[in-house]
């Protein structure tokens, strides 16, 4: 079981000049489940956003379709909405600054674990992230506390790939381990389960700026009021 991003923020709470309720992703907290079932990845996740009093220089809507958070069933609204408007985020949203998220391209990632009789120090290059696109949306639940409004996403995807290059290499105990050893690749392929939950909650906390950059790319230029109205 590991985790990844979940963002937050804080809801507008004075004006400014153009905007008071300008949405934008100050930290991450890792909220992300995952079970290996059958060698085959699902994948849970929860993610909070909230909107941040902040200015911005132009408007722009997002291609959703706008649920209103009076509504009686705006859990199940928020829920469709997501799930028919995903397929267009795949691609990516030029007119946000938002990249393609289906495949994903990292150029280079580092990552390191140390627990005192496990160290390993890994960097990825050229890496491709595939399998969101068959993303299916489970429960979305809205609600505010303490003037942050969360927004809860459990999604599911059957299967994710990460392909690139890597070398990795680190230490069991008194022993030296390198990725261009066969050892080494023959006990990945046979441990792989295991050794993904030890390393998955490092390499996570090392991508979430990338989580936060992208989400401020998207939500730079949304307005709460307009995308969550009540």
């Amino acid at each position: 079981m590991f985790t990844l991003p979940v963002v937050s923020l804080p809801y507008p709470t004075r004006p400014c000049a153009l905007s008071q309720d300008y949405i934008k992703a100050i930290f991450v907290r890792r909220s992300f489940k995952a079970t290996l079932d059958k060698m085959l990845l699902r994948v849970f996740n929860l993610i909070s956003f909230a909107a941040f009093g902040l200015c911005v220089a132009k408007e722009q809507m997002l291609p959703v379709t706008i649920c209103h958070r009076d509504a009686m069933d705006y859990s199940t609204c928020l829920r469709d909405a997501i799930q028919e408007a995903w397929p267009r985020f795949i691609p990516g949203l030029p007119e946000f600054n938002f990249p393609p998220i289906d495949p994903a391209f990292y150029d280079h990632h580092y990552a390191t674990y140390d627990n005192g009789e496990l160290h390993i120090s890994a960097h990825s290059i050229n890496s491709t992230f595939i399998g969101l696109r068959d993303v299916r949306f489970l429960d979305v639940k809205a609600y505010f506390t303490d003037n942050i409004f969360h927004l809860e996403i459990v999604f599911q995807t059957p299967q994710v790939s990460l392909e690139g290059l890597a070398h990795v290499v680190g230490r069991v105990g008194p022993f030296g381990i390198n990725s261009t050893d066969k050892l080494f690749q023959d006990f990945t392929n046979e441990y792989w389960p295991a050794i993904l939950r030890i390393v998955a909650p490092v390499v996570t906390k090392t991508v979430e700026p990338m989580f936060v950059e992208t989400t401020n790319c998207l939500f730079s230029n949304v307005f709460f009021s307009k995308v969550f109205p009540k």
